[in-house]
């Protein structure tokens, strides 16, 4: 059984632990990973987190074994928009539907507030177009990162036409994986 929960403090050694190891040797993973999610803590930057625990083998209504992590952090500009980043689930629960349901989740809980405009995400289309983004929303967007796996998708109506700034820049925090 999975469950999606807020993180709360108790998590970060295991949050720790799954970021590292699921972007362990990833093409896609930089090896700052964890420092980002500890840094946008730090920063006052997280916006929304979540955790997933596998409670298959619990029997005692304890807390289950956290295998996944998602975090969505407020860009500098344009304002009032997010971005996912990262997303980690153990290796061992790839492809089980952790990763989805973390992201969904978030979505759901942005959207929900009704302040978020739009988020943005770096990584494989094939992999986030399930979740409403998509590279022509970004198209217009300028960014440090390949066009190709830059994408965007509305959190509120027309949210992306309300987009102040068309540069997207990050927390300050993700200049920590750039640089490793």
């Amino acid at each position: 059984m999975m469950l999606i929960r807020p993180e709360q403090p108790s998590d970060f050694t295991a949050i720790r632990a799954v970021v590292a190891t699921a972007f362990a040797g990833s093409q896609y993973g930089y090896s700052g990973e964890s420092e980002l999610v500890d840094q946008l803590r730090q920063d006052g930057d997280v916006v929304v987190a979540l955790v997933a625990e596998d409670n298959e083998n619990n029997e005692n209504n304890e807390s289950g074994e956290v295998v996944g992590h998602v975090m969505f952090s407020r860009l500098q500009q344009p304002l009032q928009c997010v971005t996912l980043a990262p997303v980690a689930v153990l290796r061992s629960h790839q492809g089980t539907g952790f990763g989805s349901a973390l992201i969904k989740q978030g979505l759901a809980e942005l959207e929900q507030d009704g302040q978020w405009l739009a988020a943005f995400v770096v990584g494989a289309p094939q992999y986030y177009q399930r979740f409403g983004f998509s590279v022509d929303a970004a198209a217009r967007f300028e960014t440090e990162y390949p066009k190709e796996v830059f994408m965007a998708r509305e959190l509120s109506p027309g949210g992306l036409d309300r987009c102040t700034s068309s540069s997207v820049v990050f927390a300050k925090a993700f200049a920590c994986i750039a640089e490793s």
